[in-house]
């Protein structure tokens, strides 16, 4: 990503940018091709550091899940990213999209009544299927300023 910034991102002098970034770097370490939580950080600094003197504002997304198993060993690792990307974005005064813990609290709430086995936002435990797009969907309205209390009409223009 760094690499691409410039070209994909600065270049095109948008006013907004969304920043989804880290749960390949902790599921593909089993790959061998993972970042480490150090290197994240300095390059994850460098990109906000690049769009803030381009004059991007940015709208940090902490990591979704890696399996719906919040005690998972990859999700128990994507923590430390997550924990460094809120008091990031809490240092930088930067809007954040707390989707890690969007995605495990609507997961409780689902498991609350649903007791049946598999998946109930992703498609394979990391790609969302269509609750976890809308719950995606929300979290990032909500960063962006949108009020909760139109969580109903967004998911019924979702239905269409």
């Amino acid at each position: 990503m760094n690499e691409r910034l410039d070209r994909d991102v600065i270049s095109k002098k948008p006013q907004w940018m969304t920043f989804s970034c880290g749960v390949n770097d902790v599921w593909h370490d089993k790959k061998g091709t993972g970042v480490p939580l150090k290197k994240y950080k300095t390059l994850v600094s460098d990109i906000f550091d690049r769009c803030a003197a381009a004059g991007i504002k940015v709208i940090v997304f902490t990591a979704t899940m890696i399996t719906e198993d919040p005690e998972a060993k990859e999700n128990k690792k994507l923590a430390a990213y997550n924990d460094w990307l809120r008091a990031e974005a809490a240092r930088r005064n930067l809007r954040l999209a707390d989707l890690n813990a969007a995605m495990q609290t609507q997961l409780a709430e689902i498991r609350k009544t649903d007791k049946t086995g598999g998946n109930k936002l992703t498609k394979d435990g990391v790609h969302m299927a269509y609750k976890g797009n809308c719950m995606m969907a929300l979290g990032v309205l909500k960063a962006m300023g949108v009020d909760e209390s139109m969580k109903e009409r967004i998911f019924a223009e979702f239905a269409r």
